[in-house]
């Protein structure tokens, strides 16, 4: 077994251990495409979609072969149910607002416990297992469109005129998760509604071992044959002006989970308070983020960091524990995450790294959405060695220093 540090941080075996494992059902892979379509269509039209997911707890995904049958009775034409690993079973509802989804997954609750019930008073000794259940509903601004009563929440059509949008920060994820008790009102249910995480980091491709066994043997290695250009980069920093030798920020990782991001600070201590001053010289007029070619809250050694881009060496750190990986689409701060148009949203379906596409491509010579396409790009090219050419354009880039700034 990989030492804990070695493994990648959401397991990836269920992925090549799930099997159709109910009559009727889709595969896990079957199930992704047809959840992947409805993003993109909602992504299009911002017309919401739900997804409720029943969890068997310390039993065998028979036990929800009784909810399962009900379910296919109320499903429409163009719902799907799969089979997404070995004690969780999902169900994909296009245009259905989160409401409907909750009337759909109470009634399958429902018809579940008097199957178990029914089970139970000819077989007394019988022990059902714990079932749970989530529905999540896509876009992230569905509340707002939330009806006032439940004079229609038998499957409402989704709230036309959803803006595309994100209407707020919340972790910068895109889709809410409730937990249902089917003990509780709708009411309540609504109430407790809470975010708790993009569902479809569910189907992502969590980091392949290799490739975080290569992470960690490569950013390992880096860090102590680096040692004396750290120590040298960190003294200058503290010894020409005032402030922290690292900078620290929240970034939004895998799935817009947020983590740590570590770099050499490289501008001077109030440079956030400054930069709405600077907002109209924004040399990037399209997208969320800001860049200026001279900015004047770069410090004079911080200039040089970032020519040679030491100032991300610390983000190996990052790589070692697992947050980042070497190839893969540079991380957003939260605050661009909020501001991204849903198939923006798409860049943060993998693990975010140190160079991509975009950084051997000119960095910030490229347009904003130019640079979100070729971060979809590498995802689909993604392979060992579309990296090692990526790694090695990359020594170039950094050599040159073209849009280093």
């Amino acid at each position: 077994m990989l030492p804990h540090f070695l493994r990648p941080k959401q397991s990836f075996l269920a992925r090549f251990l799930t099997a159709r494992a109910l009559e009727g059902t889709l595969a896990a892979q079957e199930l992704e495409e047809e959840f992947q379509k409805e993003r993109a269509r909602s992504d299009r039209s911002g017309n919401a979609f739900s997804m409720v997911v029943f969890r068997v707890e310390d039993g065998h995904l028979d036990e929800l072969a009784p909810l399962v049958s009900y379910a296919r009775d109320r499903m429409r034409i163009y719902d799907s149910v799969g089979v997404l690993d070995s004690n969780r079973v999902g169900f994909v509802l296009p245009e259905t607002a989160p409401a409907g989804a909750w009337v759909f997954a109470e009634d399958c609750l429902d018809q579940l416990h008097e199957a178990q019930a029914a089970q139970t008073k000819s077989r007394p000794s019988k022990k059902h297992p714990k079932v749970s259940c989530e529905v999540f509903g896509y876009p992230l601004d569905w509340q707002k469109n939330q009806p006032e009563d439940d004079s229609d929440l038998d499957r409402p059509a989704p709230p036309m005129g959803t803006s595309a949008r994100s209407a707020g920060v919340v972790s910068s994820q895109a889709m809410h998760a409730m937990h249902v008790d089917p003990s509780a009102s709708r009411e309540r249910q609504g109430a407790d509604a809470k975010p708790v995480g993009d569902f479809s980091s569910a189907f992502l491709e969590p980091l392949p071992w290799t490739k975080r066994v290569v992470d960690v043997a490569v950013s390992g290695t880096a860090l102590l044959l680096l040692s004396p250009v750290y120590l040298t980069a960190g003294a200058l920093v503290k010894l020409t002006s005032p402030g922290p030798i690292i900078f620290r920020q929240q970034r939004a990782g895998r799935g817009g989970v947020p983590f740590t991001f570590y770099k050499f600070r490289s501008m001077y201590v109030d440079a956030e308070a400054r930069r709405k001053a600077l907002e109209t010289d924004n040399d990037h007029k399209e997208g969320p983020i800001f860049k200026m070619r001279d900015d004047p809250r770069i410090t004079p050694v911080g200039r040089i960091l970032r020519r040679l881009s030491i100032d991300e060496l610390p983000q190996l750190y990052n790589v070692l524990i697992g947050d980042m990986t070497l190839i893969g689409p540079r991380p957003p701060t939260l605050n661009e995450v909020a501001e991204y148009e849903p198939w923006q949203r798409k860049r943060l379906d993998i693990t975010g790294g140190l160079t991509c596409i975009w950084q051997v491509s000119g960095r910030s010579e490229v347009g904003f959405e130019e640079w979100v396409r070729m971060d979809i790009e590498y995802q689909r090219k993604r392979s060992l060695l579309f990296d090692i050419r990526l790694i090695l354009k990359t020594f170039g880039a950094v050599l040159s220093g073209r849009g280093a700034y």
